[in-house]
């Protein structure tokens, strides 16, 4: 009998690092803390970025403890389990809520529910498939390496012009539409 070959577009072909991944996952946890620490009075970093980062943070931890699954999978888990948390976040028992008031129990559990954390949470899932993807599986080729450098380019402009137009949306000012980057 004559198996498919393996997908290695979407899958390690080796079990993953796990010094690799726990490092991504700190190290993305780490800039989730700075956004917030650096950069949490602009109002789109407060709003969409740490949730995006939590959920990429969540998808590097889970390559960690699930280091032979694919990538799919991973994804998939990481995007379920932080649906659930969010979706957690409607009930609000005594119990829960006095966990939630621990420093922990809220990074992890968070607060309200918002709809616009789910779209972040598909964003830092999907960032965190490319950087394996794109990043670790595919060992640098230099086509997808120009065409992910084009792509990061084109992301942190648009998060720029929006916390420029954010920014001058709060003095009233043209001037900042202009603002040179």
């Amino acid at each position: 009998m004559i198996l498919p070959e393996r997908n290695k577009t979407f899958s390690p072909t080796s079990p993953r690092n796990r010094l690799g991944y726990g490092l991504l996952t700190a190290g993305v946890m780490l800039a989730g803390f700075l956004s917030r620490r650096l950069l949490g009075h602009y109002p789109f970093v407060k709003l969409y970025v740490g949730d995006a980062l939590w959920a990429m943070m969540v998808f590097f931890g889970f390559a960690f403890i699930f280091r032979k699954w694919p990538t799919w999978k991973v994804a998939a888990a990481a995007l379920g389990f932080s649906v659930c948390i969010e979706l957690s976040q409607l009930y609000h028992g005594p119990w829960i809520d006095s966990i939630r008031q621990m420093p922990l129990g809220g990074l992890v559990l968070g607060f309200t529910f918002v709809w616009s954390d789910l779209v972040c949470y598909a964003a830092g899932v999907g960032f965190g498939v490319i950087v394996e993807v794109y990043l670790i599986v595919k060992k640098r080729d230099p086509k997808i390496m120009i065409s992910l450098n084009v792509m990061c380019i084109i992301y942190f402009n648009i998060i720029h012009e929006k916390i420029v137009d954010n920014r001058c949306c709060d003095t009233g000012s043209a001037v900042c539409r202009s603002y040179p980057t």
